[in-house]
């Protein structure tokens, strides 16, 4: 996949909580398991869904595929789109 291409992370602008929370229905602790659950299947390796740096830790990739919605949360579990 192209988008999953690793890259210079100074290129990347900070991931903010204004980013994220529209994202998970203005729910931190919604966003802390969302980020969490799929931080842990990056590290066991899964792919990321968007493109990152080999230095970057797992929970920053998480969140940054969570700010560019390429994660949705459904009523519980964590579902990943199909594009």
């Amino acid at each position: 996949m192209s988008n999953t291409k690793s890259v210079n992370p100074k290129t990347f602008a900070r991931v903010t909580l204004e980013d994220l929370l529209p994202q998970v229905g203005s729910c931190q602790y919604r966003l802390v398991r969302l980020a969490m659950v799929r931080a842990l299947e990056i590290h066991h390796g899964s792919p990321p869904l968007v493109a990152f740096h080999p230095t970057e830790k797992a929970t920053t990739i998480a969140l940054r595929e969570i700010a560019h919605g390429r994660i949705k949360i459904k009523p519980g579990s964590v579902t990943l789109p199909s594009n």
